[in-house]
């Protein structure tokens, strides 16, 4: 029956090659508008891609003696639009000596004796070979509503519409279509009933055939709203006449509201500020070394929950960045809506020379103060950062663009940099959110290296106010597809980035400049068998310690103390700053997940890895011991923290 189709199209068909008509001549006309007592416009027309060319057919406009077809490469301005051919006396057409992969857009007008119309409405498509029917939908997220179900999904390559399937039954041959001919990818079901199971299928269509059924959606229960649960306590960071408040997500809950007093008593509590929409706000105004107690609570169209328990804090003088002075100091920052510290790794001045490798064989040397990221980077942290990018027009949901969003992927510059299909961080309808209880576990099996630098790029244009200041340059919006690329990084810049592996193991290692009581740590003068030269004054931890470890990684009972493994973790990640931190107050430098390095391994394609994760033995553990991975692959025990240069 397709080839049936094609066929039949084509004989319809008359082919002509474009003619030198005149670019944009009357292309500043509305849609619809006649000049003269000419036609009304045509409607858009219906194209049938082909190898080279796009074949057009419309319905015929009363009282029209003619047509033109006029096309624009990659625009969907008229006033781009070139003529193609002369007139014509049917209502089919086709425009050849077209490029394929290239999305062309056709307009039409309408012409008799007494004029000539304006513009029709635009269509579409990109001239390629004929295909095969389109793949199944690969992925479907739904969300339950009164009465509706929003259909989600990822597109299919080669797909120009979505058929919707719905059943009460989890039996494909139950199923009605539900919806045809959509264009986007999303899609809300309405009408149904509340506190009924539903199941839902997908098929993709293009211009050539149509794709086997998706596999069946979980089961699905539209009901009506209910008033949120209580938030639970929120947590909050001191500042300078100020508390920074910060929650986690209530299912259902569409705004919040933050009340405070200076007792423990919510009755008597005033509101900060109106209904919030995110998970962070700012009370301001407060008195230095006052205790204040703060609560929340939910809110959404069917009432408010009650209070939450209590979080309190005293509004003090913080540490910036700029008068941040001596190792571990921390500053206190907001990631959006989401609170992060960092610490002062390297506050000198001057050169450090410190040991490197498992076995201490090696050196390296810091030669800048550099600030390290309290935490691996969480799922709160990547959601705020990755919204911040969609709303300001840095990633679109479009389909097909290089820049993109959807279900599934995250894209730069044609190039995937996070894969969210079994991810805790979600793309939904324009917002990115997090499975609830989610927020404060690290970013995990979802952004690759080159995920992470964009991260670190959008996270200082975010906080920054402009680009200025970006350590990541020359990527623009298409991203080098070879082997890592060193030479778009400039530390110069103060922006956040990727600790490179010196840096990372200068803190994983770090012990202070004094020994105290302890006989086991490296310095230049002590437990130093290869005779390195070190600088003077800085302790070490030894090389096959974990990260904050007081012995090697054999002890399991101190390495269990410092670090997720295999021993202790359940072989299941855990939520950051749970164990005992090292001795610049920095946690997980040693498992829960593997963390990304800014730096190329001698693997090409491939970059240092460090840490160890929650599933590896102990070994992989050490503070000294270096592994490596792809760039463009995301895995479900790794991730990243980030790094900055000090003023």
């Amino acid at each position: 029956m397709k080839k049936l189709f094609i066929l039949l199209f084509s004989i319809l068909t008359i082919s002509m090659f474009p003619c030198c008509g005149g670019r944009g001549s009357g292309s500043d006309d509305d849609p619809g508008t006649a000049e003269g007592n000419g036609p009304d416009a045509p409607g858009a027309a219906e194209i049938m891609p082909g190898d080279s060319k796009l074949s057009l057919s419309w319905y015929a406009v009363d009282d029209a003696n003619s047509y033109e077809v006029w096309y624009a490469e990659e625009s969907e301005d008229s006033a781009e639009a070139e003529q193609s051919g002369s007139e014509i006396y049917n209502t089919y057409y086709t425009i050849t000596g077209l490029t394929n992969g290239t999305t062309y857009y056709v307009w039409l007008k309408a012409k008799n004796s007494e004029g000539i119309s304006g513009f029709s409405e635009p269509s579409s498509a990109m001239a390629q070979v004929p295909d095969d029917d389109p793949a199944a939908v690969a992925y479907i997220a739904i969300v339950e509503g009164d009465k509706q179900l929003a259909v989600y999904w990822a597109p299919v390559e080669g797909a120009t519409e979505y058929e919707i399937w719905s059943s009460k039954m989890a039996v494909i041959g139950t199923a009605e279509k539900t919806a045809e001919n959509i264009k986007g990818t999303s899609y809300t079901i309405t009408g149904l009933q509340n506190g009924f199971n539903y199941y839902i299928w997908m098929r993709a269509r293009n211009y050539w055939g149509i794709s086997e059924f998706s596999e069946m959606s979980e089961k699905c229960i539209p009901h009506a709203l209910s008033i949120p649960a209580e938030p639970d306590a929120p947590n909050l960071v001191p500042g300078n006449n100020e508390l920074g408040v910060f929650w986690n997500t209530v299912e259902e809950a569409a705004s919040y509201e933050i009340w405070y007093n200076t007792t423990n008593n919510s009755g008597s509590s005033v509101q900060a500020g109106e209904d919030i929409s995110g998970l962070g706000y700012t009370i301001t105004g407060l008195t230095n070394g006052i205790e204040y107690y703060v609560w929340l609570k939910g809110k959404n169209s069917a009432g408010s929950s009650g209070f939450s328990e209590s979080s309190s804090g005293t509004p003090e003088e913080t540490l910036t960045f700029e008068t941040a002075s001596s190792f571990g100091d921390k500053v206190n920052m907001a990631i959006g809506n989401e609170p992060a510290v960092m610490v002062y790794a390297n506050s000198s001045t001057e050169d450090i020379v410190f040991p490197m490798g498992t076995d201490d064989s090696s050196t390296g040397i810091i030669s800048q103060r550099f600030f390290m990221s309290e935490s691996e980077v969480t799922f709160a942290m990547a959601a705020e950062v990755f919204q911040w990018a969609y709303d300001s027009g840095k990633l679109t949901d479009e389909t097909g663009k290089h820049n993109s969003v959807d279900i599934a992927y995250v894209r730069w510059g044609g190039r995937t940099i996070a894969d969210i299909r079994w991810s805790q961080l979600k793309f939904i309808g324009g917002k990115f959110s997090i499975d609830s209880g989610y927020e404060e576990y690290p970013a995990a099996d979802c952004i690759n290296w080159f995920g992470a630098i964009m991260f670190c790029n959008w996270l200082t244009e975010m906080r920054d106010g402009n680009s200025d200041n970006i350590v990541y340059s020359g990527i623009g919006t298409d991203w080098p597809h070879s082997s890592v690329i060193m030479d778009i990084e400039d530390r110069t810049k103060t922006g956040y980035r990727l600790p490179v592996n010196e840096e990372w193991e200068f803190t994983a290692r770090w012990a202070g400049t004094d020994s105290g009581a302890r006989i086991d740590l490296v310095s230049n003068f002590d437990n130093n068998p290869n005779l390195l030269e070190l600088t003077d004054g800085y302790y070490w931890t030894p090389g096959d310690y974990a990260s904050g470890a007081t012995a090697d990684y054999t002890d399991e009972s101190g390495t269990n103390l410092v670090s997720w493994n295999e021993n202790n973790s359940g072989k299941t990640v855990h939520k950051v700053k749970v164990l005992s931190p090292n001795a610049l107050g920095i946690y997980d430098m040693s498992g829960n997940l593997r963390e990304l390095i800014f730096g190329q391994s001698d693997y090409l394609y491939n970059c240092y890895i460090r840490g160890g994760s929650f599933l590896n033995s102990v070994k992989r553990l050490q503070a000294g011991y270096e592994d490596y991975g792809y760039t463009s692959s995301s895995y479900f025990d790794l991730g990243f923290r980030i790094c900055r240069t000090g003023e």
